[in-house]
């Protein structure tokens, strides 16, 4: 399943919204469908990730491998382990925040799929939201307008 969502940065900077997206530890913030995530720092600078998802019943934990490219301002998940395996990135342009996705499903969710990348785009789009609005508020309020006459 493959599928991109953007968002318009707006008023918040890029160095404030890679800020926010890098913070891996504190990913269940903004992305809702992890419930919570453990992440460990190995040597080489990435981070192993312990996930539960938001949904219920046995099968809702996985595992990811997370890298981090500060110079692309680009962080890379990649899902090796659970219902979900595959690559989900989410980079910082000057304008705007984007969130690819190349994944698929455990073979007890593909009768679901249309229905799931539906809900996976949503709350993709609902986290960039969530990303831009915490950006936007680290940044502080916006400075005042010149007054003209």
């Amino acid at each position: 399943m493959r599928f991109t969502v953007r968002r318009a940065l707006e008023v918040a900077g890029p160095e404030a919204a890679w800020a926010v997206v890098k913070d891996v530890e504190d990913m269940s913030r903004y992305w809702r469908g992890h419930r919570e995530v453990r992440a460990r720092r190995l040597e080489d600078g990435s981070w192993d990730l312990a996930i539960r998802f938001a949904f219920p019943g046995p099968n809702n934990r996985g595992r990811a491998r997370a890298t981090l490219d500060e110079a692309a301002r680009t962080l890379t998940l990649s899902y090796y382990e659970g219902p979900v395996k595959g690559v989900v990135k989410v980079y910082v342009t000057e304008g705007e925040i984007v969130t690819e996705w190349d994944v698929s499903l455990a073979w007890y969710l593909r009768p679901l799929e249309a229905w799931v990348k539906r809900h996976f785009m949503s709350g993709a789009q609902h986290a960039l939201d969530r990303i831009v609005e915490a950006a936007r508020a680290s940044a502080g309020p916006a400075p005042p307008r010149p007054l003209t006459s």
